[in-house]
């Protein structure tokens, strides 16, 4: 490997003994090249750090790209420092995990200690976490912030952090708060910084992303933005007291749900919410009032999304929130609230002949919520009436105003005169009705 001259190690197992590296006073890995770790014969790397203080690995100064991997066995962080992977660099980081860093108990982490937390990209250039196997994360008593992909220290950040999942897990909990964010967050910021200047993203693949214990999930905290896409793998927010966040103070969270399962017992927000929604502690950076500022959106496209917990899934709850439910999309939850705090927007993309299904307990329609359905994939000779939702009961209504839909070239006489209806036959819902007269817009 080339470096810069600066504090660096290298770990190799050609021998075939076992090696370890007991990272200490040493400041970590910095420079640029390749660096692999074989832990075929047991070989372990091992970060022993002081309390809150760091081992980086970056490439500095260097513009090009340290890629690490290290095979199946241990990559343990011991005692209570923090791992920060990508610390104001102007290149690139790459990890790539066979094995696991952790925090856990046996078999992950020996002793028992604990880690303060994990960073993948911080302030400056490109981070990226690649994990088959193992996990990154972990279980601690201190801990003030948990796994964090995209932060900032200062105002002038321009960061990006990536964690692809394709096994194993990323894993969080805590079970004391306060801090940056405590749990999971994708995109953290606690400056003025521009949200589109820090931008944290997962992709799952296959594997598990979870929080558990005072832990919650975030996408775009503070002034950042996080982006969420799941092709598979499952989301487990729900052995956890921290809900689950799509756009938080200023920022701006994204999730595309293709296949897989997102599960969660706590609330569920798109597009903000308050400081005491989330757990007011989870959160010490830029004052939160309840601006208005977040911004969420959620594609529910396939898999499954579930919300068990009696709130549900809040859109637009402190800022402006986006649920949109795809033909193949599947979506239930206890209760689903479409607030109108600053835009809160539910949104159906037809298929040729049918929505994706949304069950809720109860749908909470706040006074000026809007309803938007993509109807231009739906074959000419579907049928007249459209069931977009299941719902025990169904409180307040779309008014005409705020009902947009969009038709199918060619159709536009059979949508002139289109109908909601939130009951038919006794039955409490969403349907979508095509007729050839009545009112333009009529609500039930």
């Amino acid at each position: 490997a080339d470096f810069d001259g600066r504090s660096y190690f290298y770990v190799a197992n050609t021998g075939g003994e076992a090696a370890t590296l007991d990272l200490r006073a040493s400041k970590g890995l910095l420079g640029t090249g390749s660096v692999t770790v074989d832990t075929t014969a047991g070989a372990a790397i091992q970060v022993m750090k002081a309390d809150k203080q760091e081992a980086v690995f970056s490439t500095g100064d260097a513009e090009g790209t340290l890629d690490m991997t290290v095979g199946p066995g241990a990559f343990e962080v011991k005692n209570t420092g923090y791992l920060v992977l990508g610390d104001r660099q102007k290149g690139t980081f790459r990890l790539t995990l066979d094995g696991a860093v952790s925090g856990r108990e046996t078999p992950l982490l020996v002793k028992g200690t604990y880690p303060r937390g994990f960073v993948v990209g911080r302030q400056s250039g490109n981070a990226e976490v690649v994990l088959r196997n193992g996990r990154l994360g972990g279980v601690s008593n201190v801990s003030k912030q948990g796994v964090i992909v995209a932060e900032t220290t200062g105002a002038d950040a321009c960061v990006t952090g990536r964690v692809v999942v394709a096994g194993g897990e990323v894993y969080a909990s805590s079970v004391m708060v306060g801090g940056t964010w405590s749990g999971i967050g994708f995109g953290v910021s606690t400056q003025k910084t521009d949200p589109s200047a820090v931008r944290g993203e997962l992709k799952l693949v296959d594997g598990l992303v979870q929080v558990s214990n005072k832990s919650p999930l975030g996408f775009g905290v503070g002034n950042a933005t996080g982006v969420g896409l799941q092709t598979g793998g499952t989301v487990d927010v729900t052995q956890s007291a921290g809900a689950a966040v799509l756009g938080y103070g200023s920022g701006t969270g994204e999730y595309v749900l293709s296949n897989g399962t997102f599960a969660t017992g706590r609330p569920l927000y798109v597009g903000g919410c308050r400081k005491a929604d989330v757990q007011e502690a989870y959160y010490e950076g830029v004052s939160h009032a309840g601006d208005g500022a977040a911004t969420g959106r959620l594609f529910a496209r396939g898999g499954k999304l579930a919300a068990t917990n009696e709130l549900g899934i809040v859109v637009g709850a402190d800022g402006r929130g986006r649920l949109e439910i795809g033909p193949d999309g599947n979506v239930t939850a206890k209760a689903l609230v479409v607030s109108n705090n600053v835009e809160g927007v539910l949104a159906f993309e037809l298929g040729a002949r049918k929505a994706g299904t949304l069950k809720a307990d109860k749908l909470v329609i706040a006074p000026g919520a809007k309803l938007e359905i993509d109807a231009r994939a739906l074959a000419a000779d579907s049928r007249g009436t459209i069931h977009l939702a299941d719902c025990g009961a169904v409180e307040g209504s779309f008014a005409s105003s705020d009902v947009t839909i969009l038709s199918p070239i060619g159709q536009e006489k059979r949508f002139a005169h289109a109908m909601i209806l939130t009951e038919r036959s006794g039955k409490k819902g969403l349907w979508l009705m095509l007729q050839p007269r009545g009112l333009i817009m009529v609500i039930r």
